[in-house]
């Protein structure tokens, strides 16, 4: 779905539904991943080795959309292509919001994982 928004499909300008199934029936993503972003690729190779019934590895693709946003140099909190000045003066409440004055400045310590009930990858 991140592909499609980044660069669209490419029978998505076909109406003849016969044009689309030729198409669709010749598609492979080795040529449209070409023109995906390094990031998107390293997904999308993980997800291919994916069964049915396979876990992804969610720390993986988070990890490479993380890259992406260190490469880009991407600020959570800039403005969004469709946002004005408006939006931006605009004091928008969220949970974290709330939770930032009751976190506290202590480091954590003590702090035990529970790995015997999560998945090892």
């Amino acid at each position: 779905m991140l592909a499609e928004c980044y660069i669209g499909l490419p029978w998505s300008k076909y109406t003849d539904e016969q044009q689309l199934l030729k198409l669709k029936g010749s598609f492979t993503d080795d040529e449209y991943s070409k023109r995906l972003p390094a990031e998107f690729r390293l997904i999308t190779q993980h997800l291919k080795t994916l069964k049915y019934d396979t876990r992804p590895n969610y720390k993986e693709i988070y990890d490479a959309l993380m890259k992406g946003v260190k490469r880009l140099k991407i600020d959570f909190s800039s403005a969004y292509d469709w946002e004005d000045e408006k939006d931006l003066l605009e004091l928008i409440t969220t949970a974290l919001s709330f939770s930032d004055s009751k976190m506290s400045k202590k480091p954590l310590t003590n702090l035990r994982f529970f790995t015997s009930i999560l998945p090892m990858y």
